[in-house]
């Protein structure tokens, strides 16, 4: 007598292999998987199934700023973190102008995309770590492949993320780029 199949338990990797991870998720037109996503997420918030429990409206979060040269994708990229519980304090829609506006806000974590005009993600990456060293900067991208000769962790960026990557994964990382910034502050005022 066959036994009967085990459905197989996925379980999410470890903090390491999170921080590795480059996609594995669909690769399709960004607009189309994010609305996905928050749709996804939308349906998990109606029926009280959600992935993440939600941090109490006065507990502090993380504060992201958005930095993406498509304004739909700032926009359900916007809605899809405030669900998962994540504050963000602004958008820029080139790297020149999430250079500045990383400067002037100081959010714990910015969500850089990799190709825009004018000033790239790897170059807005390098100098928003330079200009502010505890801002931990995701580079998000479509881009599904290995990283360009200068990768982004050349240039400082803490971790990078395929767009279409579950709101999950999405939002760890960020959770784990935040308590980086969190223990870098940390050890410069007792150093």
């Amino acid at each position: 007598m066959r036994r009967p199949s085990r459905r197989r338990i996925s379980r999410p990797p470890n903090r390491t292999a999170q921080r590795r991870i480059r996609g594995g998720c669909a690769n399709d037109l960004p607009r189309t998987v994010i609305r996905s996503i928050v749709n996804e997420a939308r349906r998990a918030d109606a029926s009280g199934m959600s992935e993440r429990t939600r941090p109490a409206p006065t507990g502090r979060r993380p504060r992201v700023l958005l930095v993406d040269d498509d304004p739909e994708s700032l926009a359900a990229l916007a809605e899809l973190l405030e669900m998962e519980g994540i504050q963000v304090v602004g958008q820029a829609t080139d790297g020149r102008a999430g250079i500045q506006a990383a400067i002037d806000l100081a959010p714990d974590v910015v969500l850089m995309d990799l190709r825009m005009e004018r000033v790239g993600g790897i170059e807005a990456t390098r100098e928003i770590t330079e200009a502010a060293p505890f801002t931990q900067v995701v580079i998000l991208t479509a881009y599904d492949g290995p990283m360009p000769e200068r990768s982004a962790a050349m240039a400082g960026a803490y971790a990078y993320l395929v767009k279409g990557c579950s709101a999950w994964l999405m939002s760890e990382i960020i959770h784990q780029a935040w308590q980086r910034s969190k223990e870098e502050r940390r050890s410069r005022r007792h150093a």
